[in-house]
């Protein structure tokens, strides 16, 4: 009976094993690589967004006369 399945092509039972370590192994190495790829990503994405808001309240302050309005040494209590 055993034969019969040679014959038809049927897989072995060790060459279903040794394919499922294959695999396994394969999983092992790509699975870590895609947890840092993911992390790079949301790092990445964080720092753009910081980015962003640095350079809004940059121009925020650069552009605004700020209070109050036309101040000098004068006008002002403390820096």
């Amino acid at each position: 009976m055993g034969r019969l399945f040679l014959n038809k092509g049927q897989a072995l039972s060790g060459d279903f094993i040794v394919s499922i370590a294959v695999f396994m192994i394969i999983l092992a190495f790509l699975l870590p690589a895609f947890d840092r790829l993911s992390n790079q990503v949301v790092q990445d994405e964080e720092r753009r967004e910081m980015e962003t808001l640095s350079l809004f309240a940059t121009d925020a302050m650069l552009k605004t006369q700020g209070l109050p309005s036309e101040w000098n040494d004068t006008n002002v209590l403390a820096l």
